[in-house]
């Protein structure tokens, strides 16, 4: 196509003509009339028309205002070149007046020298190295393969940018002023996504089927950050282990490819039950006594218990604490046999001895010789007779508790008393 536009001080009208038809159909018209003008291809297709700084762009077919010529303005009957670097040279023509000109200028256009990263997901964050692209964005823009998206930073030589939700694999533009940039190429790389994970638990070791879609023909497979063995890799399915030594507890699987990482998806890894405490514990008859059990292993194990307890004893399998008061005459020792048990094989078992002692008797030694004077005892009985002093010593009210009364001299008569009794007799 063909453009055609302005050519006197009246006219703004432009037309394309198209060479395969030979034929000429109307465009948007110059903003302002423009005699004698020049036109100008650029890099990025759009068509500079200096005499009046317009651009025409053949994709909507409209044009808009760049920056102007300098000194002397207006001029006619200049050439207008584009340079390899891009830019365009003004140079020489004339006044309206119909002096010469022999001052040369340049229309610069917006360059795009680097890109980095060249390639990235959508959000990736990337920075536009170059220059020409102003100072301020103002109404400059930046497109990724024709699509939108908001520059986070901008200066004259440098744009900071992140991919736009719907970019695709193409070139990377910057228009200042209407000005298109040259084209930088940008691969999109597609995110590679995990669907499901089968199983979604399992011990280290374990072998997962990763399903999902991106993965490509090659990549790595990371658990909690730790690399994973993969034996099968296709763009839909993968298999890995679970690392050696990882942690028991919810963790996740990421797929990297072609280094995009999935988002990470979710597997719990489980642990075998171990039985680590003691395996003997004594319990005292008519004392109160506790003995905790305890296992390692995710998910938390809870007990099975397998044998005789003593009376009075009794064994919480949720929380593994044998306890109780153990009832008279249960002393002995019990053998019981505890298992742990949480989903994964195998149970751990442990054999225990509980033994069950006798009561602990504290001892009281002691004696203690009372006068009695046999004239105010209530019978003849100078040997053993009965003496009434539980009121003021009721640990000797009775001969049963070891309380004995004989003669030792004329006329008076000794009460020995020895005790064994839980607590010291008060006399």
């Amino acid at each position: 196509m063909v453009l055609i536009a302005g050519g006197t001080y009246s006219s703004s009208s432009a037309e394309l003509y198209n060479p395969s038809s030979g034929t000429f159909t109307a465009t948007d018209s110059l903003i302002t009339a423009c005699p004698k003008p020049t036109a100008t291809l650029l890099e990025s297709g759009w068509v500079l028309i200096a005499q009046c700084a317009e651009l025409y762009n053949p994709a909507t077919g409209t044009f808009s205002a760049t920056g102007g010529l300098l000194y002397p303005y207006p001029r006619i009957n200049f050439t207008s070149t584009r340079l390899n670097n891009g830019m365009v040279l003004i140079a020489g023509g004339e006044t309206d007046y119909g002096d010469s000109v022999s001052n040369a200028q340049l229309y610069q256009v917006p360059e795009i020298e680097d890109l980095s990263p060249a390639s990235g997901r959508t959000g990736t964050s990337v920075t536009i190295t170059g220059t020409h692209f102003g100072t301020t964005q103002g109404t400059s823009t930046v497109t990724f393969n024709g699509v939108s998206t908001t520059p986070t930073n901008w200066t004259d030589t440098g744009i900071a940018v992140t991919v736009p939700t719907a970019a695709t694999t193409g070139n990377v533009v910057v228009t200042v002023s209407g000005t298109a940039s040259n084209g930088s190429s940008f691969t999109v790389l597609t995110a590679p996504g995990i669907t499901s994970l089968s199983p979604s638990w399992g011990t280290a070791g374990t072998h997962v089927t990763i399903t999902g879609t991106n993965f490509g023909t090659t990549g790595t497979v990371t658990f909690n950050g730790t690399t994973a063995t993969t034996t099968s890799w296709s763009d839909t399915e993968i298999t890995a282990t679970v690392p050696d030594g990882a942690m028991p507890g919810n963790g996740s699987f990421v797929v990297t490819a072609l280094g995009v990482a999935s988002d990470g998806a979710n597997f719990t890894v489980f642990s075998g039950p171990t039985i680590i405490s003691a395996n003997t514990a004594t319990f005292t008859m008519g004392a109160g006594g506790s003995f905790a059990v305890r296992a390692a292993g995710y998910p938390t194990p809870i007990f099975i218990e397998a044998g005789t307890l003593p009376v009075g004893v009794t064994f919480d399998a949720l929380s593994g604490v044998l306890s109780g008061v153990p009832a008279e005459g249960t002393v002995g020792t019990y053998s019981i046999t505890f298992t742990a048990h949480n989903g994964v094989d195998p149970d751990a078992t442990q054999s225990f001895s509980l033994s069950v002692q006798p009561e602990i008797l504290r001892s009281y030694s002691f004696r203690q010789a009372i006068t009695i004077d046999h004239t105010k005892a209530p019978n003849t009985d100078q040997v053993n007779f009965p003496v009434l002093i539980s009121d003021t010593y009721p640990s000797l009210a009775t001969l049963a508790n070891g309380g004995n009364v004989y003669q030792r001299e004329r006329l008076r008569h000794h009460i020995h008393f020895r005790s064994q009794r839980y607590e010291p007799a008060l006399i």
